[in-house]
Formats: structure tokens, sequence, C-alpha cells
């Protein structure tokens, strides 16, 4: 009974394969030599997150600590940790040190022998090490170089200067993040600090195993001839190199809940490919369709693929995908010069509403799966259907992408490069097809994944001369199609055969192709995207924003809560021209953009007290962020179905930016915490699938009616209201007959502004302002004339009340007089209101909101605050 006892326990031993030693945890030692540092570390993590662990250094998002800890970047650091082999483990027949994620150039040792090198953030690595491995103890040690000094070496030994070679100064960043495959924001950005870190930021373990193994599956989802879908499933083996004659190797596919598997059989030897290609049919009856945000459901199957031997045990794999099609049209337009650019989803065209991601933290091994859902779940909550991940950071974690998958948010991912001209040599490129190959492998089974796009912005830098580079132009051209078409492109197209690629953004797509890849005019509205930006006072009601096929960007700064900011600053920092504020913002000219835009639309704030002015100066700077994001998210909705001349058919607005790296002035509508600004606020407004948007266009006055589906084409009528700012009962009304065509924008009134207003009475704009409803539940304000010529609006007294019981719970806002840009907010963290930032028109009214727990409420958790109360 002993023996067979032991038998069962060997067998089970040697099933269990493979054997996975996680190196993961706080048992390593990070030092360095220069700077005489040795610290208890943990991975993932970065030096910077060890610094702050043992408390070497404060926040690192503390006033000035981003400059003033940049020294920590300028030296070499090790990571060092012992580990115990077991005599299981070291019988396996293979043994892999296998690292997710290593920042970025570094050389392993194991027992003091070098077993690898790294010089990539974006690549998994995997380096066998079973020959040099201990029954017992062992000692793993890995030398990086200093990122900053590292890419400064790369490009003083480049035959020729690749620019930008540094980033404005206004930025305090370090130079050449072109020459490492590395995160390029974390040598500064204008919304960020300069934190080039250093360290082991993802798994790193050790994997043995015996013979052949699945180490995992990538695979494509598109649509077959007939009713049927075509999975091709790619198997990365491991262990090839132990087999000593051929082997049967099988593997099993199959879709939960789904009549859907298939049995593959594989003769592997020594020199077989380690890729294993397979391909299943699956009938469509059997499934239903993935969908965006807002057009139905986002219907997810596990998909598993399990493979063994006869000498191997068997390994399971699993992902989830989502069956769709995703198709990027460019055809010619009837009556117009250019091509349109827009999605169809499962053939439907659809306008994208969303924004643009950046890094959610300079250190992310501290960005939590909670953390992303909070955000991502706010983009959703704001009706948004695309997010682009931004060129110039990282391909994000697996959550990121699972989540997106979950919520239906398609992601428009740039391939990692941003604002620069970038080394050509093969080295490099080698790098290049390696991170692209892997990167595609991780990423092109989630059907929320809609498009690559090469990089941001380097084909209008290079045509429009950004950096000096008109008198090399040839030679950067040159660089420029051997990086992104015959390498990147190449490389796609390969790895991901259904998949969209655009050479850049902005870019004019197919026009561009056309033109050899560098447009004449990378920003022409007739084709592609663009990227939009002006500063410039009065922005408010203009006409003259692009009427682009698609805007992938458009932006304007403001500052995050004073809340927010507190904890990182004194009281010193407490004014918009303090020396903090000036430093803070990285983007040149900042502060005098927005406290341009507000003299123009606002008096400034008169408390007497700093706290409350400067909090009374961001909520003014997040205002003019507002108003101005929803004039350009509401132009481009306006103008998807009408051409003005060759312009328009607009099918997508992503404004920038979703969120924040650390909390400082930026473009963002969601601070680094996650809270949300009044433009999130704003955003849930003018992406919702069904609204009223007023403009004066050429002098007159125009109301669109936009209906993303479900389309409502009975006859109706549109009430549009004057309103004096001293009363709550409009002062006239306009009934304007409405039929509605099967369209998404109808343009539903158009007539001259001042007869307009003649008809209803309300010639003195400074008194007045207009109010749009229809069926009830749709409307908008228009107003007249800036802020600060508004004679007749007083400081309201606004009462609140709290309501419901837990989860649902609201508040009751009672007001003696008219209030705009009210705004409440709580001490509960990450509170979402039904509303906020809205105008206060009706002397009462509800708003709802949800609790996270059942903790006691009282109306002493919120501050309620409108425009008129920042004055004295």
């Amino acid at each position: 009974m002993k023996v067979t006892l032991l038998l069962v326990i060997s067998s089970l031993s040697a099933s269990a394969s493979p054997l996975v030693l996680n190196l993961n945890g706080n048992s390593w030692l990070a030092s360095s030599a220069e700077l005489g540092m040795h610290l208890k570390a943990t991975v993932p993590g970065s030096m910077y997150t060890d610094l702050l662990a043992n408390k070497v250094i404060e926040d690192p998002y503390n006033r000035y600590n981003d400059i003033r800890y940049a020294k920590y970047s300028m030296y070499d650091w090790q990571y060092k940790r012992s580990f115990t082999v077991s005599s299981f483990l070291k019988a396996k027949e293979s043994i892999d040190l296998v690292c997710h994620g290593i920042d970025t150039i570094s050389v392993i040792y194991i027992n003091g022998v070098i077993v690898g090198k790294t010089s990539n953030q974006f690549i998994k690595y995997r380096f066998p090490i079973k020959h040099y491995l201990n029954t017992g103890s062992n000692e793993l040690v890995i030398n990086f170089t200093s990122a900053v000094t590292y890419a400064a070496s790369q490009s003083k030994a480049y035959p020729y200067i690749v620019p930008p070679v540094c980033p404005p100064d206004v930025q305090h960043g370090q130079c050449h993040p072109n020459f490492i495959r590395k995160e390029q924001a974390s040598f500064s950005w204008d919304w960020g600090p300069s934190f080039p870190t250093q360290g082991i930021w993802k798994d790193i373990l050790i994997e043995g195993y015996d013979s052949v193994m699945l180490e995992d599956f990538s695979v494509e989802v598109s649509k077959a001839d007939g009713l049927f879908w075509r999975l091709n499933v790619t198997g990365h083996i491991q262990g090839l190199s132990t087999l000593n004659a051929p082997q049967l190797y099988i593997c099993d596919i199959n879709i939960a809940n789904v009549s859907a598997s298939k049995t593959f059989e594989f003769s592997l030897q020594k020199n077989s490919s380690n890729t294993l290609r397979m391909e299943l049919l699956v009938d469509e009856t059997d499934l239903e369709l993935w969908w965006p945000n807002g057009y139905g459901k986002q219907a997810l199957y596990n998909l598993s693929v399990s493979c063994y031997s006869s000498s191997s045990n068997r390994v399971t794999k699993s992902k989830h995908i989502g069956f769709r099609t995703v198709e990027l049209i460019q055809q010619p337009i009837k009556g117009a010069k250019g091509l349109s650019f827009y999605f169809k989803i499962n053939g439907q065209p659809i306008f994208m509403k969303g924004s643009n991601w950046i890094p959610a933290d300079s250190f992310q091994s501290r960005l939590s799966k909670d953390k992303l859902q909070n955000l991502l779940y706010s983009a959703k909550l704001a009706h948004m259907n695309m997010l682009r991940v931004w060129g110039g950071g990282v391909y994000e974690q697996a959550d990121f992408y699972e989540l997106a998958d979950e919520m239906g948010i398609l992601i428009w991912q740039d391939v990692m490069f941003a604002c620069a001209m970038y080394p050509t040599d093969q080295n490099f490129l080698e790098n290049i097809r390696s991170e692209i190959t892997h990167q595609v492998h991780r990423l092109k089974h989630h059907p929320s994944l809609a498009l690559w796009a090469g990089n941001n912005e380097n084909e209008a830098a290079l045509r429009d001369n950004w950096y000096d580079t008109e008198n090399n132009f040839t030679l950067y051209q040159k660089d420029y199609i051997e990086l992104y078409i015959k390498t990147v492109k190449e490389t796609i197209n390969k790895e991901h055969m259904s998949g969209i690629f655009v050479s850049s953004s902005p870019s004019n797509a197919a026009q561009s192709e056309k033109e050899g890849w560098i447009a004449q005019n990378p920003y022409d509205t007739k084709y592609g995207d663009v990227h939009y930006y002006n500063y410039a006072a009065g922005r408010y009601y203009n006409d003259d924003y692009p009427r682009s096929r698609f805007m992938s960007e458009y932006g304007y700064q403001s500052w995050p809560s004073f809340s927010s900011l507190k904890p990182h600053t004194i009281s010193q920092d407490w004014n918009e021209f303090s020396e903090f504020a000036l430093y803070r913002n990285h983007h040149g000219q900042g502060q005098e953009q927005m406290n341009s835009q507000i003299r123009y639309y606002f008096n400034p704030p008169t408390s007497s007290d700093p706290a409350s002015n400067f909090s009374n100066y961001i909520y003014l700077t997040q205002i003019n962020q507002a108003m101005y994001i929803r004039m350009v998210s509401e132009f481009c909705r306006r103008s998807q179905n009408y051409l003005y001349g060759d312009e328009g058919m607009t099918m997508g607005a992503l404004y920038w930016q979703l969120n924040d790296i650390w909390p400082g002035p930026s473009w963002s509508s969601l601070e680094f915490s996650g809270s949300w600004k009044i433009l999130h606020y704003y955003a849930k407004r003018f992406f919702a699938p069904n609204m009223i948007s007023m403009a004066v266009e050429s002098g007159n006055l125009t109301v669109y009616i936009i209906q993303d589906n479900n389309r409502n084409l009975q006859s109706t009528t549109l009430t549009l209201y004057c309103y004096s700012w001293a009363s709550f009962v409009p002062q006239s009304n306009l009934k304007i007959p409405v039929q509605l065509a099967d369209v998404v924008s109808n343009w539903v009134f158009n007539e001259n502004l001042n007869k307009v207003l003649e008809k209803l009475n309300c010639t003195d704009q400074p008194r007045h302002f207009l109010f749009a409803s229809w069926e009830k539940s749709l409307y908008s304000e228009f107003i007249l004339s800036p802020y600060k010529d508004i004679t007749t609006l007083q400081k309201p007294n606004i009462e609140v009340g709290l309501i419901g019981e837990y989860p649902r719970r609201a508040l009751v806002l009672r007001t003696d007089r008219i209030a705009p840009f009210v705004w409440v907010s709580s001490d509960i963290p990450h509170l979402i209101f039904q509303d906020n930032g809205f105008l206060l028109k009706d002397q009462q009214i509800t708003i709802n909101f949800t609790t996270p727990d059942n903790k006691p409420l009282s109306v002493s958790n919120f501050t309620v605050k409108s425009l008129m109360d920042i004055y004295l």
C-alpha cells in the first residue's frame, strides 16, 4: 500500500508540467554602486517605487520632486535575489527564465553566468537556464543600464542627428528617448513628469517542463464565406530541442457553450517550427455578435486550446474572444473631393465617440485592475465607444483590453512611436520586428481592437518641419518608410491578416499611401484623421473648427481639483501665477492660454483667501475646458452626414485626453485619482445617444437633433425658449415643427439669429439665454454673451437635501435664483452624480447618485458651488 501511494505521488508530480517558480515579491535587493544605496525591493516595480517604499524619497508627485529625483535615473541599478530550485524542477528537461517585462536595458546573470540581455520594455523574454542552475540555492542578478545614459550613448554613436535631441525646457525632461524602446513619455511630456524608470515592471518566473509545451496561443477571428466565422489559431510551443525522435503532438480547440471544437495532430521534431497553425470554422447561428457600447451586447466566448503528447502532459490555455467585423471605409464621396474615413462594425456605420488614453501612472506596477476598471467604466458611462491608446506610452496590460472587451470600447492602438524621428539601423529594426510580433500576438484576439496606427504625429512632424528636418528631408523620409512601412506595417500585415493599419495619426490614410506615405498636407480635412488645437480666446461658439472626416485629437487644458492638488503642494503654490503653477504646467504658455480664455468669458474670482481663490480659479479652468470641448464635439457630431463644400461627413470625435498620469494641469477629463472633472460630465451629455445641439453658423441660429440609433421618424415639435437670467419663467417661446429624416444628424432649424431674437423679444443678449426642448427628455441651452457681461446674475442661495436609501440616493437642490455651472462635490471619493456642472434654471431639481457602501450620509458630506459664488 505504501509503495502504491508513492507511485501515485510520483505520477502526480510528473504531470504537474510545467512547474513554475514565481520570482515576484519582496525578496529582492536593489542597489546602485554610484549612489552607494542598497534597498529592499519589490517586483514588479522600479527603482523609484523601491526608493519610495524605503522612504528614501517622498511622493514623487509632490511639488518639484520630478526634477529633484531626476538624479536617480542617471545611474545604473542592480536587482538581485536568491531562490531555491527543488529536485523536481531541476529534473525537468527544459527550464526557462521568463521575463514578461524588463525595463529596459539589462544583462541577466544566473549564478554569475550571463544568460540573457534585454533591450526592449515591450517584449516578453524567455531564456534557457537549466544548465546554470543548482539544486538548492541559486542567485539571479539583473544589471540595468540607465535609460538616460544608454539613449545618449546610442544617439552619440549614430552617424547623423535623429531629432528632436531634447524636449522643450518647459517639460523638465531628458533627451533622446527615440533611441530606446521604452515608454517615450517617461522622459517627460507636455502633460507629465520625467521618471525614466529601471526595473522589472511585469511578472518574472522560472518555468520547467518536459518535452514540448504549449507556451501560449494567439487567435485571429474573421468572417468566412457564408454563415461561418473563421478562427486562425497559432499555438506557440517550447521544448523542440529536447526531441530525439519525431513526436505526435495533439491539440484540442474548444469554444465553451458553442458547438465548435476540433482536434489537430502534429508530427514534431527538433527542426520543426515552434508555431502550430490551426483553423476552426464556427457556424454563426450558434453565436451572438459583439457590439460597441450603445449598439448592443458585448458577447464574449471562452476559447481554449489544450495540447499534449505521449511524453508531455496536457497544457491548457484560454482567451475570451468576440465575433464582430471591423471595416475602415475610405471611398469617394459623391459631390466632393477626397475620401470618406469611417468605421463599420458588423456592417453598420458608427460614429466614434471617445477620447485618448495615456499611461495612467508614471510607475506602471502601481496600476491596479481596479483603477483601470474605474477609468474605463467612466468612459463607458460617458457613452464612449472608442479610445485611442496614444503612441508615446505603453501597450497596456491585459486587464485594460479585457475590460475594453467587456465594456464595448473599441481601441485605436498606436504603435509606440511619438513626435520624433527614429533610428533605422538593423539592430533597431530587428528589435521593432520582435516588439510588433509580440504585441500583435498579445492583442489581436480582442474584439475591442479596431485599428493599428504606425505612430503619433510623425508624418506631420516630418512634412511640416517640426524638427528642422527639411534640409535632409529625403534622408528622414527614407527612414520613415523603412521603419513604419517596411518594418511595422509589413509585420502587422503578416501577423494580423485581417487587421487594419494606418501609417500615422494624423494622416491622410489611403491618400498618404498614394503620395508615398508622406502627404503634402497630413492635416487635409478631406482625408483620414486630423488633430486640432486652437488656444485663441473666445472659442466657445465658433463655427470655424475643421470639418474633417475624423477628429482623433482636440483639446484644451484645465487644472485638476484643489482637493487632488493640495496634498502635493504648500500654501505658497496656491496661485495661478505662482512659481509652482508655471513649473507644473509642462505645456508652453499653457497658463496664459487658460487665463486669456477665462478673461474673455469671466471675471476673475475675488476671494481674499488664497486657497479659496485658487480653488475658484481651478473651477473656472474646468468650466472653460468643458465648454470648449463640448462645442467642438457637438460640431463634429452635427457634421456627420452633411457636406460643406468638400468637407464634412465627420465620423469620429476623440478628444484629448481621457486620463492623467499625475495631479497637474492637462487636457484630461478624468483626474489622476479617477474623479470626474466638469468636462467628463459634459462628455456624458455631448456623447449621449440622443441630443439637441445649437450653434450659430454664418450668423444663423441652427438647431440639430442627433440620434445615434433607434431613430424616431415621427413628426413632432421642438420648443425654443427665451429666458431672462432673473426669472425661472421663460419670457417667450417659439414652436418649431420637426420632421426627422432617416439620418443620424438632423438639421431642423436654420434662421438668422437676430431675427429669432426679435421674434422672442430677446434682443438684449446679456440679459437672456436660449433653451431648446424636444420630446421632454432632450434639451440644450445656448448662452448669448460672455458671462462677465451678464449684469443680472446674482449669487444664489442653494439649499441641499438628501433623500433615498443605499445604494440609490439623491440630492435635492432648491435655489432662489438661476445659477450657471452648479458643481456638487463630496468628501466621499469617486461619487458619480447623474449630472454636474449644469445650468440650474428651475427652482428645484433632483440629482441621483450611487454610493459604494452603506455608510451614513448627511448633507454635510456635500458642497455646492455655482459661478456667482466665486465672487465677493
